[in-house]
Protein backbone atom coordinates (compact mmCIF):
# COMPACT_ATOMS: atom_id res chain seq x y z
CA UNK A 1 0.00 0.00 0.00
CA UNK A 2 1.47 3.70 -0.92
CA UNK A 3 1.67 6.20 1.55
CA UNK A 4 -0.08 9.44 0.92
CA UNK A 5 2.19 12.02 -0.45
CA UNK A 6 3.16 15.14 1.22
CA UNK A 7 4.58 18.58 0.66
CA UNK A 8 6.91 20.76 2.72
CA UNK A 9 3.97 22.84 3.42
CA UNK A 10 2.10 19.64 4.53
CA UNK A 11 -0.32 19.69 1.72
CA UNK A 12 -1.91 15.93 0.85
CA UNK A 13 -1.12 15.41 -3.14
CA UNK A 14 -4.94 14.88 -5.21
CA UNK A 15 -6.26 11.46 -5.09
CA UNK A 16 -6.73 11.71 -8.85
CA UNK A 17 -2.48 11.44 -9.10
CA UNK A 18 -2.34 8.70 -7.02
CA UNK A 19 -3.13 6.33 -9.95
CA UNK A 20 -0.61 3.41 -9.42
CA UNK A 21 -0.74 2.10 -12.61
CA UNK A 22 -0.34 5.50 -14.62
CA UNK A 23 2.25 6.43 -12.67
CA UNK A 24 3.86 3.09 -12.61
CA UNK A 25 4.23 3.62 -16.30
CA UNK A 26 4.73 6.98 -16.92
CA UNK A 27 7.95 6.42 -14.05
CA UNK A 28 6.59 9.40 -11.74
CA UNK A 29 6.47 9.61 -8.01
CA UNK A 30 2.95 11.28 -6.74
CA UNK A 31 4.74 14.30 -5.57
CA UNK A 32 6.10 14.70 -9.23
CA UNK A 33 2.86 14.61 -10.55
CA UNK A 34 1.06 16.98 -8.20
CA UNK A 35 4.05 19.51 -8.99
CA UNK A 36 3.70 19.01 -12.85
CA UNK A 37 -0.21 19.72 -12.70
CA UNK A 38 -0.26 22.34 -10.00
CA UNK A 39 2.88 24.60 -12.41
CA UNK A 40 0.68 23.62 -15.81
CA UNK A 41 3.64 21.33 -17.13
CA UNK A 42 2.35 18.71 -18.85
CA UNK A 43 3.01 15.07 -18.25
CA UNK A 44 5.58 13.86 -20.47
CA UNK A 45 4.78 11.41 -22.82
CA UNK A 46 8.13 9.64 -23.29
CA UNK A 47 9.21 7.97 -19.93
CA UNK A 48 12.94 6.54 -19.86
CA UNK A 49 13.52 2.99 -20.57
CA UNK A 50 15.16 2.84 -16.36
CA UNK A 51 14.62 5.68 -14.07
CA UNK A 52 15.69 5.12 -10.18
CA UNK A 53 12.84 5.39 -7.97
CA UNK A 54 12.86 8.95 -6.34
CA UNK A 55 13.59 8.77 -2.34
CA UNK A 56 9.93 9.36 -1.06
CA UNK A 57 10.63 6.51 1.43
CA UNK A 58 13.85 7.71 2.78
CA UNK A 59 13.96 8.51 6.27
CA UNK A 60 12.04 12.63 7.21
CA UNK A 61 11.95 12.70 2.93
CA UNK A 62 9.65 15.10 1.56
CA UNK A 63 9.08 17.25 -1.78
CA UNK A 64 9.64 20.66 -1.01
CA UNK A 65 7.77 22.52 -4.63
CA UNK A 66 9.35 25.81 -4.06
CA UNK A 67 13.11 24.25 -4.19
CA UNK A 68 12.26 23.24 -7.53
CA UNK A 69 10.05 26.37 -8.54
CA UNK A 70 13.40 28.33 -7.93
CA UNK A 71 15.68 25.75 -10.21
CA UNK A 72 13.43 26.80 -12.99
CA UNK A 73 12.66 30.76 -12.62
CA UNK A 74 16.64 30.41 -12.56
CA UNK A 75 16.52 28.86 -15.78
CA UNK A 76 14.15 31.33 -17.06
CA UNK A 77 16.95 33.92 -16.59
CA UNK A 78 18.94 32.24 -18.98
CA UNK A 79 18.47 33.15 -23.03
CA UNK A 80 19.28 30.49 -25.85
CA UNK A 81 22.26 31.80 -27.92
CA UNK A 82 21.65 30.15 -31.14
CA UNK A 83 19.16 29.25 -34.17
CA UNK A 84 15.66 30.52 -33.79
CA UNK A 85 15.05 30.47 -30.00
CA UNK A 86 18.18 33.06 -29.78
CA UNK A 87 16.90 35.87 -27.03
CA UNK A 88 14.21 33.51 -25.70
CA UNK A 89 14.10 32.21 -22.05
CA UNK A 90 15.03 28.60 -21.47
CA UNK A 91 12.43 26.92 -20.50
CA UNK A 92 13.12 23.23 -19.66
CA UNK A 93 10.97 20.21 -21.40
CA UNK A 94 8.14 18.83 -19.37
CA UNK A 95 10.75 15.28 -19.27
CA UNK A 96 13.24 17.39 -17.94
CA UNK A 97 10.96 18.94 -15.10
CA UNK A 98 9.46 15.23 -14.73
CA UNK A 99 12.43 12.84 -14.80
CA UNK A 100 16.24 15.59 -13.58
CA UNK A 101 15.11 18.64 -12.21
CA UNK A 102 11.92 17.94 -9.87
CA UNK A 103 12.98 14.84 -8.14
CA UNK A 104 17.01 16.03 -7.92
CA UNK A 105 16.07 19.52 -6.36
CA UNK A 106 12.57 18.87 -4.91
CA UNK A 107 13.27 15.82 -2.27
CA UNK A 108 15.16 16.95 0.80
CA UNK A 109 15.32 15.87 4.39
CA UNK A 110 16.28 17.81 7.39
CA UNK A 111 19.64 17.56 8.13
CA UNK A 112 19.93 18.54 12.06
CA UNK A 113 23.49 19.08 12.23
CA UNK A 114 23.70 21.80 8.97
CA UNK A 115 20.26 23.42 11.23
CA UNK A 116 18.34 22.91 7.48
CA UNK A 117 17.13 20.85 5.05
CA UNK A 118 19.11 19.48 2.29
CA UNK A 119 18.66 17.36 -1.01
CA UNK A 120 18.68 13.90 -0.92
CA UNK A 121 19.77 13.18 -4.48
CA UNK A 122 23.36 13.43 -4.66
CA UNK A 123 24.29 11.78 -7.33
CA UNK A 124 22.70 12.00 -11.02
CA UNK A 125 22.76 10.14 -13.93
CA UNK A 126 21.22 10.94 -17.34
CA UNK A 127 21.87 9.08 -20.39
CA UNK A 128 20.32 10.57 -23.48
CA UNK A 129 20.13 10.46 -27.36
CA UNK A 130 21.75 13.01 -28.98
CA UNK A 131 19.90 16.64 -29.83
CA UNK A 132 17.88 16.44 -26.72
CA UNK A 133 19.46 19.75 -25.26
CA UNK A 134 21.72 17.98 -22.28
CA UNK A 135 24.31 20.83 -22.78
CA UNK A 136 22.21 23.17 -22.17
CA UNK A 137 20.64 20.89 -19.51
CA UNK A 138 23.74 20.60 -17.69
CA UNK A 139 24.74 24.27 -17.97
CA UNK A 140 22.11 25.58 -16.64
CA UNK A 141 22.38 23.05 -13.36
CA UNK A 142 26.24 24.10 -13.27
CA UNK A 143 25.83 27.77 -12.74
CA UNK A 144 22.44 27.61 -10.60
CA UNK A 145 24.69 25.42 -8.38
CA UNK A 146 27.20 28.08 -8.61
CA UNK A 147 25.35 31.36 -7.91
CA UNK A 148 21.52 30.50 -6.69
CA UNK A 149 22.08 27.68 -4.50
CA UNK A 150 22.72 29.34 -1.80
CA UNK A 151 26.47 27.57 -1.13
CA UNK A 152 29.28 30.30 -0.29
CA UNK A 153 32.26 29.56 -2.50
CA UNK A 154 30.84 27.41 -4.36
CA UNK A 155 33.06 25.26 -6.49
CA UNK A 156 31.53 24.19 -9.83
CA UNK A 157 33.35 22.30 -12.13
CA UNK A 158 33.03 20.32 -15.56
CA UNK A 159 35.01 17.41 -16.35
CA UNK A 160 35.53 15.60 -19.66
CA UNK A 161 38.38 12.89 -20.85
CA UNK A 162 39.98 16.33 -22.91
CA UNK A 163 40.39 20.29 -22.88
CA UNK A 164 38.49 20.25 -26.35
CA UNK A 165 35.42 17.77 -24.59
CA UNK A 166 35.57 20.11 -21.46
CA UNK A 167 35.02 23.24 -23.63
CA UNK A 168 32.13 21.79 -25.60
CA UNK A 169 30.07 22.42 -22.26
CA UNK A 170 31.71 25.56 -20.86
CA UNK A 171 32.42 27.51 -23.92
CA UNK A 172 27.88 27.18 -24.78
CA UNK A 173 27.41 27.62 -21.11
CA UNK A 174 29.68 31.20 -21.07
CA UNK A 175 27.60 32.35 -24.10
CA UNK A 176 24.89 31.98 -22.19
CA UNK A 177 26.31 34.02 -19.22
CA UNK A 178 27.36 36.71 -21.82
CA UNK A 179 23.81 37.21 -23.81
CA UNK A 180 21.61 36.62 -20.40
CA UNK A 181 21.14 39.87 -19.12
CA UNK A 182 20.46 38.98 -15.67
CA UNK A 183 23.59 36.92 -15.64
CA UNK A 184 26.05 39.25 -16.98
CA UNK A 185 25.55 42.28 -14.62
CA UNK A 186 25.93 39.36 -11.60
CA UNK A 187 29.03 37.44 -13.44
CA UNK A 188 32.36 37.59 -15.16
CA UNK A 189 32.62 34.94 -17.70
CA UNK A 190 36.37 34.90 -18.41
CA UNK A 191 38.63 32.88 -20.98
CA UNK A 192 38.42 29.56 -19.00
CA UNK A 193 36.06 30.31 -15.59
CA UNK A 194 32.66 32.31 -14.89
CA UNK A 195 32.95 34.37 -11.84
CA UNK A 196 30.25 34.94 -9.28
CA UNK A 197 31.72 37.70 -7.31
CA UNK A 198 28.83 38.14 -4.70
CA UNK A 199 29.57 34.48 -3.71
CA UNK A 200 32.80 33.75 -4.29
CA UNK A 201 31.87 30.97 -6.40
CA UNK A 202 33.20 29.56 -9.56
CA UNK A 203 32.51 27.46 -12.93
CA UNK A 204 35.74 25.89 -14.68
CA UNK A 205 36.04 22.99 -17.01
CA UNK A 206 38.60 20.43 -16.04
CA UNK A 207 40.29 18.05 -18.01
CA UNK A 208 42.88 16.03 -16.07
CA UNK A 209 42.91 14.44 -12.58
CA UNK A 210 45.50 17.14 -11.62
CA UNK A 211 43.10 19.90 -12.62
CA UNK A 212 39.99 18.59 -10.33
CA UNK A 213 42.40 18.13 -7.18
CA UNK A 214 43.67 21.54 -7.30
CA UNK A 215 42.13 23.16 -4.36
CA UNK A 216 39.15 20.92 -4.52
CA UNK A 217 36.09 21.79 -2.14
CA UNK A 218 33.49 21.18 -4.80
CA UNK A 219 29.56 21.85 -4.50
CA UNK A 220 29.24 19.89 -7.92
CA UNK A 221 30.30 18.26 -10.52
CA UNK A 222 29.27 18.34 -13.97
CA UNK A 223 30.48 15.06 -16.02
CA UNK A 224 30.11 15.35 -19.60
CA UNK A 225 30.56 11.86 -21.36
CA UNK A 226 30.93 9.32 -19.00
CA UNK A 227 31.19 6.93 -21.77
CA UNK A 228 34.74 8.54 -22.85
CA UNK A 229 36.11 8.44 -19.24
CA UNK A 230 38.67 5.50 -19.79
CA UNK A 231 40.03 5.60 -16.41
CA UNK A 232 37.37 6.19 -12.97
CA UNK A 233 39.82 8.14 -11.35
CA UNK A 234 38.88 11.68 -12.62
CA UNK A 235 35.35 10.91 -11.43
CA UNK A 236 35.58 9.50 -8.23
CA UNK A 237 38.29 12.31 -7.69
CA UNK A 238 35.25 14.19 -8.43
CA UNK A 239 33.15 12.15 -6.21
CA UNK A 240 35.44 12.23 -3.24
CA UNK A 241 35.92 16.14 -3.47
CA UNK A 242 32.39 16.98 -2.14
CA UNK A 243 32.49 16.04 1.19
CA UNK A 244 32.63 19.26 3.16
CA UNK A 245 29.98 20.56 1.44
CA UNK A 246 26.01 20.10 2.97
CA UNK A 247 24.58 19.36 -0.14
CA UNK A 248 26.76 18.75 -3.11
CA UNK A 249 25.81 16.97 -6.35
CA UNK A 250 26.95 14.70 -9.12
CA UNK A 251 25.91 15.25 -12.13
CA UNK A 252 26.69 12.58 -14.88
CA UNK A 253 25.30 13.06 -18.90
CA UNK A 254 26.28 11.71 -21.15
CA UNK A 255 24.95 10.61 -24.88
CA UNK A 256 23.70 7.31 -25.54
CA UNK A 257 25.04 5.02 -27.91
CA UNK A 258 25.88 1.91 -29.87
CA UNK A 259 28.56 1.77 -27.00
CA UNK A 260 26.85 2.61 -24.11
CA UNK A 261 24.38 0.30 -23.44
CA UNK A 262 23.49 -1.29 -20.07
Amino acid sequence: MSRTPTTRSGRKTPAAFLDEDLLAELKISPEVAWYLSERGVPLPDCPPLIKTPEPRDEAGAVFDAERVDRVLKAFERLRHTQGALAGQPLRPDPWQVAYILAPIFGWVQHDDDAGMYVRIIRHAYVDVPRKNGKTTLAGGIALYMMAADGEPGAQVITAAVTKEQAGLLFKPVKAIVEKSPALNRVMQPLANVILHPKSDSYFKPVSSLAGAQHGLNLHAGIVDELHEHKSPELVETIETGTGSRRQPLIFIITTADAGNRT
